[in-house]
């Protein structure tokens, strides 16, 4: 039953009607990409306090009074996407859970299913992978019972997604493969392409290169062909991980230098941070350590100009690498710190425990093996609570440094 709200009541909810109007605008201007993500980000940044609480507002309000529950889910609808790139985990989490649980209360199937593949996609990004698997699960539910196929191949798209970050590629591919059948069926281009990079990446994980490059060429093809150019930034990615995978650096390097091009063509400061972090790597694999240092370098640069947390932290493990490479233990123990300092503060439980593990290897670099194996050993637990088939593996090279160190002291 609705009641009608008290006039302080009413004042909130019209703070948070204009900022939802803001924050929508925003998304719309993230899902162009380009140019316009950087505007979008910097006009979050300057209404940021006011979308915060425009949604705190919503999301206090009496869900008795009309309007209070569509509010909560359309803040999480244009939030998702957006957020994440700018607030603490913590809050992404919070928002976007508010808005499923609205859609639930409004009865509206889709948008609850929507916004539980966003939630799913939440827990992937900060390595609580496990969480999302149940989450999906209710979400394809949803999607079968409204018979939507739109729904039905983003579902089973991120279920793939998310049993790759688990290291079950093989579980992961029946699950691209539906989302590319159904993207087919319906002339998708923007879902083909997707799933053609993520099945890709599920059989080059298995080292099936033969059946994962002919994916990756069609996702280059058909996103040229309809000037999907983020995917085109993405397929050139797969392509050149799979040169840099069978040791043809020069190659790969080739066709970084061309996903630098597309991300300029894009105006898209944070897919062109990311290209040249990945260049870093190559020029590291080339001994060429100067241009190696200076990519990583210009990936800080460009992280922390868009206020790329994530980004922050991943190149202060390039350039780590590379530090640690050169002989260089303690910049490269600093960097690690780093990452590791920064993935904490997100919230990104993945990140950290691979940070983790490359700060263990600089402190045995530096015989500091308690430290190292302390580190490492923060990794398996990771691994094991994810279900990680490294776990074992890496568990043996923890003990055998531990026995190491034992001998040693």
């Amino acid at each position: 039953m609705t009641r009608v709200p008290t006039a302080a009541e009413a004042a909130k909810l019209k703070h948070a009607k204009l900022f939802l109007t803001t924050l929508a605008d925003i998304k719309t201007q993230v899902l162009a990409g380009g140019s316009q993500l950087n505007a979008a980000l910097a006009s979050f940044d300057t209404y940021r306090k006011d979308i915060v609480r425009g949604q705190r507002y919503a999301a206090q309000s009496n869900v008795g009074i009309e309007g209070v529950l569509q509010l909560i889910s359309d803040y999480a609808q244009h939030g998702a996407g957006v957020i994440e790139l700018r607030l603490p985990a913590e809050d992404c989490f919070n928002w976007l859970s508010a808005g499923e649980h609205a859609a639930a209360q409004l009865g509206d199937l889709r948008q609850q299913a929507v916004h539980l593949s966003n939630l799913a996609n939440w827990h992937n990004r900060e390595g609580t992978v496990q969480a999302a698997i149940p989450i999906l699960e209710k979400g394809l539910a949803i999607a079968t019972q409204l018979a939507d196929p739109r729904l039905i191949a983003e579902t089973n798209g991120r279920f793939g997604v998310v049993y790759d970050s688990l290291g079950q590629h093989e579980t992961a591919i029946p699950y691209h493969q539906t989302q590319l059948t159904l993207a087919e069926e319906h002339q998708w281009p923007a879902v083909l392409v997707g799933a053609c990079g993520n099945l890709g990446n599920a059989h080059a994980n298995l080292g099936d290169y033969a059946q994962a490059m002919p994916l990756y060429e069609r996702q280059l093809a058909v996103s040229q062909q309809h000037g999907i150019l983020g995917e085109q930034a993405n397929a050139l990615a797969n392509i050149g991980q799979y040169y840099k995978d069978i040791g043809d650096y020069a190659t790969a390097l080739d066709i970084g230098l061309q996903r630098l091009e597309v991300a300029r063509t894009m105006n898209d400061l944070y897919v062109e941070g990311q290209v040249y972090g990945a260049l870093g790597t190559i020029y590291q694999r080339l001994n060429q350590f100067e241009e190696a240092l200076e990519s990583h370098t210009r990936y800080l640069e460009l992280a922390t100009q868009t206020g790329n947390l994530e980004g922050v932290g991943r190149a202060h493990a390039g350039l780590g690498i590379v530090y640690r490479q050169t002989r260089r233990p303690d910049l490269g123990l600093t960097h690690m710190q780093h990452w590791y300092d920064s993935a904490i503060t997100l919230g990104n439980e993945r990140d950290a425990a691979f940070a983790s593990w490359n700060l263990g290897l600089c402190y045995r670099d530096q015989g500091q093996l308690d430290r190292a194996v302390a580190a490492m050993q923060r990794t398996v637990d990771y691994e094991v609570a994810i279900g990680h088939p490294d776990a074992a593996e890496d568990q043996a090279i923890v003990d055998a440094l531990r026995a190491r160190g034992a001998t040693q002291s």
